[in-house]
């Protein structure tokens, strides 16, 4: 069974995205946090399965083209709400051929390339798998073939997401799989105890310092 993820990504640009951070901590900060966490999901993702990369806004398809590792793709995000923005892309991906594929977003860095390979490994007991995440959203959606009505009225950007996501799975009467609870990165706060976490990253959050490269992990 052919695996895809759908890596759902901003080009990160100082003054645009992570608007919770930038409020508190500056926009340059909040860039390259940003920028941290694009290029850690990138190295997560690349050792599991094929990525398209769907990226935001549409005249960042130059950098993106940078990110791409062999049999990756790309393409920019169309209009309409993250749920159908979701939809587009997995109605894509199976009509390409694929038949488990996995959506993720750049604000987890818990996210481990053995928890993208127990995503892809559950699609083949269940039809769908979520990764919850600890503000009620979810970091990981997969699916076992395409059901829109996961992704319609859906209360986005709320604490319901995953709870509403799980209601709708249930009335269709489709086999769900869990993955662990994980932490997105929203605020100052959330950055705070991720790096409380993990005291051998060293990000230097000022304009003057170089961008380290990822460490493994």
């Amino acid at each position: 069974m052919s695996s895809l993820i759908l890596l759902f990504a901003r080009v990160p640009a100082p003054g645009h995205g992570k608007s919770r951070l930038a409020a508190t901590m500056g926009a340059e900060a909040a860039h390259r946090i940003a920028d941290y966490l694009l290029r850690r999901t990138l190295e997560t993702c690349f050792p599991a399965f094929p990525v398209h990369i769907w990226y935001t806004p549409a005249e960042g398809e130059r950098a993106v083209q940078g990110w791409l590792r062999p049999g990756w793709s790309c393409s920019a995000q169309g209009g309409g709400d993250l749920g159908e923005r979701l939809a587009q892309a997995f109605q894509e991906a199976f009509a390409g051929g694929f038949s488990r594929v996995l959506a993720i977003g750049c604000d987890c860095p818990e996210m481990t390339t053995m928890d993208l390979r127990a995503a892809g490994q559950a699609l083949l007991e269940s039809e769908v798998v979520l990764g919850p995440a600890r503000d009620g959203g979810y970091w990981l959606l997969g699916m076992r073939g395409f059901h829109p009505e996961l992704l319609s009225g859906i209360p986005w950007s709320t604490d319901a997401v995953f709870q509403r996501t799980l209601e709708r799975a249930d009335g269709a009467g489709l086999s769900v799989s869990l993955l662990r609870e994980l932490s997105d990165i929203d605020t100052e706060a959330d950055w705070a105890e991720f790096m409380t976490s993990n005291p051998s990253i060293n990000l230097p959050l000022q304009a003057e310092s170089e961008l380290p490269k990822v460490s493994d992990h």
